[in-house]
C-alpha cells in the first residue's frame, strides 16, 4: 500500500503548484511536470536488496472557486514509474494514469473537510493483475499553498472499488 500513497502524494504535491486562483468563477488551471528518484527504504527491507524507484511524467490540476462556500479541483497525473534493484539487475515500468477530485464542500479553508476521489491505474508489476479502479479518501485542509491551492494530505481510503491485487514487487525484480 505504500507504493500507493508515493503516487498519490505526487497529486498532493502537485496541486500546491501554481497561480494562485482568482475569487471570480474562472478556474484556475496549472500543469506540472514531475521527475524524482529515490530508494524506497521499506520495499528494499522487505526485499532484502535495494529498491530504487524513479517517476516522471506531469499533474494539471484545475481549481474552480466560485469564492463561495465550495470549490472543487480536479487533477489529470501521467506518470511513467521505473522499479530496478541493482543487485539483481531487475527493473520494470508502467504507465499511471489517475484523475483525482478534491470536493472542498465548505470551501477552500484550512481545517475544512476534504473528500479526495481518485480513479486510474494505480500500479502495474510484472506476474499480477494491474491495481486499478476507484478509492475515496476523507481528509481536511492542512494548510493554503503560497499559490493560493488547499493542499489535503491523503490517508487510507474509506471506499475502495476495483480491483487492487497484492503484487510481488520483490519477485518481478529479483
Amino acid at each position: 500500500m505504500h507504493r500507493l500513497m508515493v503516487g498519490t502524494a505526487v497529486l498532493v504535491v502537485a496541486a500546491g503548484w501554481g497561480a494562485a486562483p482568482s475569487a471570480a468563477a474562472q478556474p484556475t488551471r496549472v500543469s506540472v511536470p514531475i521527475q524524482f528518484q529515490f530508494q524506497d527504504e521499506e520495499l528494499s527491507a522487505a526485499c532484502g536488496f535495494q529498491v530504487l524507484i524513479s517517476a516522471e511524467g506531469s499533474v494539471t490540476a484545475t481549481l474552480h472557486d466560485t469564492g463561495g462556500t465550495s470549490a472543487l479541483e480536479v487533477d489529470h497525473q501521467m506518470m511513467r514509474w521505473t522499479y530496478e534493484a541493482p543487485s539483481t539487475g531487475g527493473s520494470y515500468t508502467y504507465r499511471s494514469t489517475l484523475t483525482a477530485l478534491f470536493e472542498y464542500p465548505e470551501g477552500p479553508v484550512v481545517g475544512a473537510p476534504a473528500t479526495v476521489t481518485l480513479v486510474g491505474t494505480f500500479e502495474d508489476v510484472p506476474g499480477s493483475p494491474a491495481a486499478a479502479g476507484r478509492q475515496v479518501i476523507d481528509s481536511t485542509i492542512d494548510h493554503i499553498s503560497d499559490e493560493g491551492f488547499p493542499v489535503a494530505f491523503l490517508g487510507e481510503p474509506t471506499t475502495v472499488s476495483g480491483s487492487f491485487p497484492e503484487a510481488d514487487v520483490c519477485a518481478a525484480l529479483g
